[in-house]
């Protein structure tokens, strides 16, 4: 019996320790192997290939788009291998408008289509493709394609793109008028079949926004809000801040600036001296935005357009890049109000560029939970590798796209893990075991509660609300455990 019972305890120990093993394998912002073999992938289309937009369908396959020349879009299985079933039987496809173009954003509709938006030439542009890659001829002028130019301009470009429940799409970037005044935000809509919606705007799909004193303004994210409100968000240059600010507008339904937005005219501005690359709606209806200059910068506001002071996330320094190269280009905001933000950090001393993606918590602070300082980085072998976008999977991964610099550009993916989603909340009704009460007032979960009483004078006199509520709260457990 001895020798049995010294078998059971050997195999429940290394039972324990492959358990242990598999857990820290699979820490937040760890590399996830079972994509691409050691979580990285790259893709050449035979040229410079940036990519800038990625998209994660219902059945986990991830849409991965951009180009320099043509639009360019690949399909990855869940494994990271490129999908056969799409394009030409290698998972790439290739777009040519006729002239020269690049693709930024990319959605996935509810039919399984997917819509591609950037510029060709001086125009925006649009291509609709059926579930398998090929265009769809019911979109556009019978050949799958969409280009739109804005009144009295002479260069449009598209930056973002949404797809509305009705299935219209908004594209979102900037035009640049004739005669020599700054560019402008700039909007259009299309209908279901790529036709401009008469609709939107001034009655012709398309709306212009000029923000005040401004030398030139462009729109780099597109937000769609749940109800059906649209925010533009990028920067905005109004001397003296030559390098820009953070802009956001909100357009009602039918395009009109929305006057309960920022200070009565649809507009707000912030975090001066950046720009803003990206953002992304927080389950509150806060919008974190994210960019810099020459910084790993990211900000949140409140639904009504003004900064959240009490959102302390400045940005990231990445240990190890004592350079000033570095700038977010991507943000996406979890289910539990948790940002992450991608983009690339530079060492100007060895020149080496490599993905970079920080996680922040609720109160803006790096969460220390996510590479164990709230970093990470990522290197391709390339010359430089520049994260342009994140998409985040139902079971919490993180999928980021970008590209790695050699001898040309190729496509490069690298999937995170992240922290899987809460389980939904029980039925109304339904029987939800756990412990019985304490009665030394403690919770559930050892956690001592806090219900906002008296902040202790030393609390009270730090600088920051998030650091005010770290020591109350850190007051309140003290106090729990010494009762």
């Amino acid at each position: 019996m001895s020798g049995m019972r010294i078998k059971l305890v050997g195999m429940l120990v290394a039972l324990f320790a492959m358990a242990t093993t598999t857990s820290a394998a699979a820490a937040p912002g760890d590399l996830d192997p079972s994509f691409g073999g050691d979580g990285r992938v790259t893709t050449d289309f035979g040229g410079n290939d940036p990519a800038r937009a990625v998209a994660v369908q219902p059945d986990g396959k991830i849409v991965v788009a951009g180009g320099s020349g043509d639009f360019e879009l690949a399909r990855y299985e869940k494994d990271g291998s490129l999908d056969k079933s799409f394009g030409g039987g290698d998972g790439l496809v290739t777009t040519d408008f006729g002239g020269n173009e690049s693709a930024h954003a990319v959605v996935v509709q509810p039919n399984g289509a997917i819509v591609a938006a950037g510029s060709a030439g001086s125009s925006f542009a649009l291509a609709r493709y059926e579930s398998d890659g090929s265009l769809d001829k019911g979109f556009g002028g019978g050949d799958g394609l969409v280009t739109t130019d804005f009144p009295g301009s002479e260069g449009d470009a598209a930056r973002a793109l949404v797809v509305q429940p009705n299935g219209k799409l908004v594209a979102a970037g900037w035009t640049s008028p004739e005669v020599e005044e700054p560019t402008r935000f700039a909007l259009a809509r299309y209908d279901a079949v790529g036709a401009l919606d008469k609709g939107f705007g001034g009655g012709d799909g398309l709306v212009t926004t000029a923000f005040p004193g401004s030398e030139g303004d462009a729109t780099s994210a597109l937000l769609l809000r749940p109800d059906g409100k649209l925010i533009a968000v990028g920067t905005t240059h109004i001397p003296p801040f030559g390098r820009g600010s953070f802009a956001l507008a909100r357009y009602d339904t039918e395009g009109s600036l929305d006057a309960g937005f920022g200070g009565g005219d649809g507009l707000a501005t912030g975090i001066d001296n950046q720009q803003a690359t990206s953002a992304a709606l927080a389950p509150n209806g806060q919008i974190a935005a994210a960019g810099g200059w020459e910084s790993f910068r990211v900000a949140r506001f409140d639904s009504d357009g003004g900064v959240d002071t009490g959102f302390g996330g400045t940005g990231a320094l990445f240990p190890g890049y004592p350079g000033t190269g570095r700038l977010a280009y991507a943000v996406q905001v979890q289910k539990d109000g948790r940002v992450i933000a991608a983009g690339y950090v530079n060492d100007d001393v060895t020149g080496k560029t490599d993905f970079a993606v920080a996680r922040f918590d609720t109160e803006g602070l790096l969460d220390e939970s996510f590479g164990g300082d709230g970093m990470v980085t990522t290197d391709f072998d390339g010359g430089g590798d520049y994260a342009r976008a994140i998409a985040l999977q139902p079971d919490g991964k993180i999928v980021v796209a970008g590209t790695t610099e050699g001898s040309t550009s190729d496509f490069a993916v690298a999937r995170y893990e992240g922290t899987p989603p809460p389980p939904p909340p029980p039925a109304k009704g339904a029987f939800v075991p756990g412990p019985p009460p304490s009665s030394s007032g403690a919770t559930p979960h050892g956690k001592a509660p806090y219900a906002g009483k008296r902040i202790p004078r030393k609390c009270r006199k730090l600088g920051s609300k998030a650091a005010r509520r770290k020591c109350a709260r850190k007051h309140a457990a003290r106090h729990a455990v010494l009762r």
